[in-house]
């Protein structure tokens, strides 16, 4: 390799900003397929967090074929300006794949972060109304409106006063921690009634200038957060009464990951609109949001001049086809229940270990001082996934305190790799509670939220 590590950090910080740079370990992917990632030295990782984005895995042998193909007839195409049959037959599948009995439309971009934009647009539009209803610990992008609506990254005394003004913040019901110190597991109700008579009342004070509600049926990068069974249900039934759009980020919870194609489904909840993005593509960049037709057709101009892309449809009808044929929705949902018990276990063993926690593949341990306090420790997750890594396992860390390890391996991970992989999770474990692992470490990582001040 011609290039040392310390090369490409260097590279990085001169050539890419703060803004964009969430580094997470000293990684240099060369190679990857599968559940295999290979760095340029040409060791070799099992992938246990990044596959958000690669749901069947790396480089997918289908997937590969279909895109080879398709480059062989028709590479790029304005869909806005004329027709093509990918996006086409793409537009229909996820039409009859979503939930909702209403007449559906669908628009394509590239990111979620694009697909929360036009969504919030189109509801904008739709509803002539101001005020946005969002989330404490929210995550949606890095647009200028998903970029607003993300408590976790906006609430800044520099950012707050430049983003969209109309936006307001509510918590959103953590079982494991909240304001109110309830615990969500043993008293669900409690905590959903809680957030709802606070929803409420917030919604009454805007004097009918509501446009709706952006949520995340499980928050993804605030922590990985389950909300109690009840609330989704409750709060959208609270959005239509004050006649608001319901909007769902999909962004990270769905496509089968959480052991249903969407994560509303298991909260038995309707969008008027639904983001998709990451795991669409199986590879390729590609996001849509898609839903009631009459709040897409709101706004003068929705879209872009790629969207639609024919590799990136491809691209998703493959990976829809595999994920659906292999029964991987299924597999997830019991993969995932797998793991939560086996992470269960281990946080009996150590009290590092605050919560577990998630649905289907979409799994979050929380990582704190001790039990009793509940105080974050964002060291000590960076050190676990950097001893985790050292043994060939890349995890990552997510979360407002970047304190919680993200586990989502890809829907299809070979069941040896799996068990691989939670062993050298609770051997990187032992070793940070043992003190093996030193704080030198934590200069080449910058976790999720590279805001954070240790």
């Amino acid at each position: 390799m011609s290039k040392s590590v310390e090369d490409y950090i260097e590279s990085d910080e001169r050539f890419f900003p703060k803004s964009f740079s969430w580094k997470q370990l000293p990684l240099i992917a060369s190679k990857a397929y599968g559940s295999i990632i290979e760095d340029a030295y040409g060791r070799k990782y099992i992938d246990f967090s990044t596959t958000l984005a690669n749901i069947i895995g790396h480089s997918h042998p289908e997937v590969v074929d279909a895109l080879k193909k398709q480059l062989e007839i028709l590479t790029s195409f304005p869909t806005c300006y004329f027709y093509a049959e990918a996006p086409s037959k793409l537009a229909q599948k996820l039409v009859n794949i979503t939930p909702g009995s209403y007449k559906k439309k669908i628009v394509f971009g590239f990111s979620g972060s694009d697909a929360v934009d036009m969504a919030l647009t189109s509801s904008i539009f739709y509803t002539k109304k101001k005020f946005i209803l969002s989330f404490q610990g929210s995550y949606h992008g890095t647009t200028y409106l998903s970029l607003s609506t993300s408590e976790i990254m906006a609430q800044n005394d520099t950012s707050k006063n430049l983003l969209y003004k109309n936006i307001v913040f509510v918590p959103y019901p953590n079982p494991y921690r909240n304001p109110w110190n309830i615990n969500g597991y043993e008293k669900p109700d409690e905590l959903t009634n809680t957030i709802l008579r606070e929803i409420e009342k917030t919604l009454k004070s805007l004097n009918n200038d509501f446009v709706g509600v952006v949520v995340e049926p499980i928050q993804g990068d605030g922590g990985i957060i389950v909300p109690p069974k009840d609330f989704l249900k409750e709060l959208y039934k609270i959005v239509k009464s004050f006649n608001g759009i319901f909007i769902a980020d999909e962004i990270q919870t769905g496509m089968g990951r959480t052991g249903r194609w969407w994560g509303v489904e298991h909260f038995s909840v309707e969008p008027d609109l639904m983001v998709i993005g990451k795991a669409l593509g199986g590879c390729m960049p590609l996001s849509a949001v898609i839903g009631k037709s009459e709040v897409l057709e709101a706004p003068p101009a929705l879209g872009f001049y790629l969207s639609g892309h024919p590799l990136s449809c491809i691209s998703a009808l493959k990976t829809i086809e595999i994920i659906e044929r292999e029964n991987l929705v299924n597999r997830a949902m019991v993969l995932g229940d797998y793991i939560l018990r086996r992470l269960s276990k281990l946080s009996e063993k150590f009290n590092i270990i605050g919560d577990v926690r998630g649905k289907g593949l979409l799994i979050g341990m929380e990582i704190v001082k001790d039990d009793a306090s509940k105080a974050p420790d964002r060291k000590n997750a960076l050190k676990i996934c950097w001893a985790a890594w050292r043994r060939g396992v890349v995890a990552m860390t997510v979360g407002k305190h970047s304190n919680v390890i993200r586990i989502t391996p890809a829907l299809n991970v070979p069941m040896d790799l799996m068990e691989r992989a939670l062993e050298v999770i609770e051997e990187s474990v032992k070793d940070v509670v043992n003190g093996k692992v030193t704080n030198d470490v934590l200069s080449f990582m910058k976790g999720w939220n590279p805001r954070l001040q240790d």
